[in-house]
Order: C-alpha cells, then sequence, then structure tokens
C-alpha cells in the first residue's frame, strides 16, 4: 500500500461524499479507492469512514484523522510543485577555478552575459595556475589541461586549446568535479561572481593578471 494514495484516497472520498465520485475524480477504479480505503484502516487500527448503501460518511476517528491526512497531501503537493517549477533552470552557487589566462581572456568577458541568461546562478570564478585541492579549499568545478593526476576526481574532456601564452602545443582539457557525476555544464550550482571573496588569492589573481 502506498500511504499517500491511500490518505488522498480517503481524503478524495470524504471531499465527494461518494466512494463512485471519488474514483472518478481520482481517475481510478472504485475497487481501487475501496481497497486503498481498507488498507488504510488495517494500516490505522481504526475505521475511518460508515458506509450505508445509500451514503458514506467519516467516523469519529475519520473526522480528527481527515485534517491531518490534508496537511500532509497538500505539503507533498507543494514540494513536488515547488521542485518542478525550478526543474531545468539552473540556480544556486557554483565556485570555479581555471587557469589565470584562460579565466582572464575566456571566462571573464563572458561572465555578466553568461548571469544574465542565467538569473538564478551565481558564480565565483577563481583564477590559479597551481594545483587546486577541490575538497579541502570548496571548489566545485576546475578546468585544467593536461592528465588527472588525482583518481578520486571524476573527469571530463570538454575540448582541446592551443597554449594560450605562446607556443603551438595542444592541451586537451579536463573538467574534474568533487561529484562523480558533475560536468562542466551541470556540476554543483554557482557562486558570487558579482562579490569575489576579498581575501582569495584566486580572485586576486584575476584582477591583477599574475598566478
Amino acid at each position: 500500500m502506498d500511504r499517500f494514495d491511500a490518505m488522498r484516497a480517503f481524503v478524495q472520498v470524504v471531499d465527494a461524499g461518494s466512494v463512485t465520485r471519488a474514483a472518478q475524480q481520482l481517475g481510478l477504479h472504485k475497487a481501487t479507492v475501496s481497497q486503498q480505503i481498507q488498507q488504510l484502516e488495517a494500516r490505522l487500527s481504526a475505521r475511518l469512514l460508515t458506509r450505508t448503501t445509500r451514503s458514506i460518511a467519516p467516523t469519529a476517528e475519520g473526522l480528527a484523522y481527515y485534517p491531518q491526512a490534508l496537511a500532509i497531501l497538500q505539503q507533498v503537493d507543494e514540494a513536488e510543485a515547488l521542485l518542478r517549477s525550478g526543474a531545468g533552470a539552473p540556480s544556486g552557487q557554483l565556485r570555479v577555478n581555471v587557469p589565470v589566462a584562460m579565466g582572464r581572456l575566456v571566462f571573464a568577458p563572458e561572465m555578466r552575459a553568461f548571469l544574465e541568461r542565467h538569473p538564478r546562478l551565481s558564480v565565483e570564478l577563481g583564477c590559479s595556475d597551481c594545483a587546486v585541492d577541490l575538497v579541502r579549499e570548496g571548489v566545485d568545478v576546475a578546468l585544467r589541461g593536461g592528465e588527472l593526476p588525482d583518481s578520486q576526481l571524476a573527469a571530463r574532456p570538454v575540448g582541446a586549446a592551443s597554449a594560450m601564452r605562446g607556443g603551438t602545443a595542444q592541451a586537451e582539457l579536463a573538467c574534474a568535479t568533487r561529484s562523480a557525476t558533475a560536468s562542466c555544464c551541470s556540476a554543483a550550482p554557482p557562486k558570487v561572481w558579482p562579490k569575489p571573496r576579498p581575501a582569495s588569492t584566486a580572485c586576486r589573481a584575476l584582477r591583477t593578471g599574475r598566478p
């Protein structure tokens, strides 16, 4: 028995005043609704409805149970609606770390337009040419070139690029995240780009151009 389905069947029967009408409103067979209520009564060890050939009405126990069940169902519906309303729209906070030159020349110029397209995101962009401990420093996504030395991190190739400071060597870019299922585009949501951390060496590097 699904407890929420049974509670919904009971509430619907009380509201409709009829098992038949309740079943129609729920899109279920009458026998299914009757069975759900019987299973609910068995679980609660209480009789919730008084049934006659002409009518159905809640018992004293049913009257006491009804408002509690209704409140629970409303909370569940509201929670599901809240999640559905945000589905597909990126939101939250994201801390990203990229090489200094790439941050200054590629990421920083595009950040304003990116946030305008995704107003529910906030991004903290850190720039460093040094190795970053993602877990200890709380970084969600890091972009680096070459092989990934830490096998505990998940990496996803995102492309190849010429060296940004002279030379013509090609480097494969890897997106390393703390989550084994995350990627550069879908990792944990962003953190404040307009307000970088004042004491962050990574953010100072972005402003001054120094690693």
